[in-house]
């Protein structure tokens, strides 16, 4: 248990990855973001968990047992390139690359979510 959190809290706590469609970005998520705390009746703040130097990534907090994981996928954004081979592109490097991402930003959260949603569009669903 990290100092000064209570197994309760660390209970309560979710993680909500957000995934665009192809052709946009994370900041799409935004406006949808800026909402749904006001839906809550929470504040949206700027997460004090970031990814040093992965700008594909950025998180929000709204309240206190909610985080929102905003990500550009690979060829979006500021996300790395695609590796695009035309009939032999290997689309399961988006899972990998979520799959790190995600260990990468799990790693630095003080509390260890008791959920993990993902909410995509189209090629993020």
């Amino acid at each position: 248990t990290p100092p000064n959190t209570t197994p309760r809290a660390m209970a309560s706590t979710q993680l909500c990855v957000i995934l665009h469609a192809n052709g946009l970005c994370k900041d799409v998520w935004t406006p949808f973001a800026e909402d749904l705390a006001k839906h809550l009746g929470v504040k949206a703040t700027a997460s004090d968990v970031q990814l040093a130097g992965r700008p594909e990534a950025f998180a929000l907090r709204l309240g206190r047992h909610l985080q929102l994981l905003l990500v550009d996928l690979l060829g979006h954004g500021a996300a790395p390139a695609l590796e695009l081979r035309g009939a032999d592109t290997d689309w399961m490097q988006f899972a990998s690359y979520l799959d790190e991402l995600i260990a990468d930003f799990l790693r630095e959260m003080h509390e260890q979510p008791s959920e993990i949603l993902a909410v995509g569009h189209s090629l993020g669903g």
